[in-house]
């Protein structure tokens, strides 16, 4: 899952500094590890980017015929 960073912090257990306004990608486990251990500390600075699902070409063709 791709997520955006809000707030500079670094990683506990690879001591990387992710910095604001990055975006990366980490298993939905690990994420939810990060925001607990994030959680004693004032602020965001996680926040998940939803995934749109990519609609099918003959599904885009056909609307755009309709039109």
């Amino acid at each position: 899952m791709k997520i955006k960073v809000l707030n500079d912090f670094k990683d506990i257990h690879s001591q990387q500094l992710y910095k604001a306004d990055s975006t990366i990608e980490v298993s939905k486990e690990r994420y939810d590890e990060m925001k607990q251990n994030l959680a004693k500390y004032d602020g965001e600075f996680l926040k998940e980017i939803k995934q749109r699902k990519a609609r099918k070409k003959k599904e885009v063709a056909s609307e755009e015929e309709g039109a």
